[in-house]
C-alpha cells in the first residue's frame, strides 16, 4: 500500500490503485488514478491558485463527490457534475457563515444560509443572491417570511420579536 500525503499534511492509503502524480496543462498538479491516459477514479488536484480538490473523477473531469477548498478558506463539500458544484452540498465560507442545499453550475439554488452572527436564510438564491421565496430569521427574534430579489426584501411580511406584523 502506498501513502499519499496531501497538501494540509494528512495522508490517505491508496488501496488497490496506482497513483500517478503529473501536470495537467502545466497548471494543475494530479496525484490519483488513471485509467486510459485520463482522470478516472479517486484523485486529488492542486492548482496553482492555491486551491486544492480532493475526490471523484470521471472521463478526466471533476464528477461525482468531493472537497473543494480555495486558498480564500472557503470549502465545498458535495456533488460535482462536468466540474461544477452540481447537486447537494456545503459550502462554507472563510468567517464562518455555512450554506447547505443544492447547487447548480457553481451557484446556490435553493437551501439554507447560517450567518456567523445568528441569522438563518431558509430559501430561494440566484446568480448569488437570496431571489425567490425565503425565510429569514434574525438572531434578535425578528422572521421575514416573503419574497427576495437581489438579496432585497421583495414584499412578503415582517414579524418582530416584539409582536409587530407588518406586511
Amino acid at each position: 500500500k502506498s501513502l499519499l500525503l496531501d497538501k494540509y499534511g494528512k495522508q490517505e492509503k491508496a488501496k488497490n490503485i496506482k497513483w500517478k502524480m503529473t501536470r495537467v496543462r502545466d497548471k494543475i498538479l494530479y496525484a490519483g488514478a488513471y485509467s486510459n491516459g485520463k482522470r478516472e477514479g479517486r484523485g486529488m488536484m492542486i492548482n496553482n491558485d492555491g486551491s486544492v480538490y480532493k475526490g471523484e473523477y470521471k472521463n478526466d473531469k471533476i464528477e461525482g463527490t468531493g472537497i473543494f477548498k480555495w486558498k480564500d478558506g472557503r470549502e465545498y463539500t458535495g456533488e460535482f457534475k462536468g466540474g461544477r458544484m452540481t447537486g447537494k452540498g456545503i459550502e462554507k465560507y472563510a468567517n464562518g457563515d455555512v450554506f447547505e442545499g443544492k447547487f447548480k453550475n457553481n451557484h446556490k439554488q435553493r437551501g439554507v444560509m447560517r450567518y456567523t452572527n445568528g441569522d438563518v436564510y431558509d430559501g430561494e438564491w440566484k446568480n448569488q443572491k437570496k431571489q425567490g421565496h425565503g425565510v429569514m430569521k434574525y438572531a434578535n427574534g425578528d422572521v421575514y417570511d416573503g419574497e427576495w430579489k437581489n438579496n432585497r426584501k421583495h414584499g412578503g411580511e415582517m414579524r418582530y420579536a416584539d409582536g409587530k406584523i407588518v406586511k
